[in-house]
């Protein structure tokens, strides 16, 4: 089973122009698996496939595991799907 997941972030990720994250990122969609997510003190890990500037409008970026620190969470919306 898996969760689509939007994770908003207080600020944008840092990236560089020449990363797979795309800079200006703040908005970020992707899929949590049951047995495979990473949820510990510090943050999560997920699989982020959809990236978004601050106002909602996609950006160019490929599919890459990642973590976020809680600290750079503002909030997190879940589907199960």
């Amino acid at each position: 089973m898996s969760k689509d997941i939007t994770v908003y972030l207080k600020t944008a990720l840092f990236a560089l122009p020449a990363d797979d994250v795309p800079v200006g990122s703040l908005i970020l969609g992707g899929e949590l698996h049951e047995g495979v997510i990473e949820s510990t003190e510090a943050g999560i890990m997920f699989n982020a496939t959809q990236y978004r500037n601050d106002r909602g409008q996609p950006l160019d970026g490929k599919p890459c595991l990642m973590f976020v620190p809680f600290s750079k969470i503002d909030h997190v919306r879940s589907s199960k799907s």
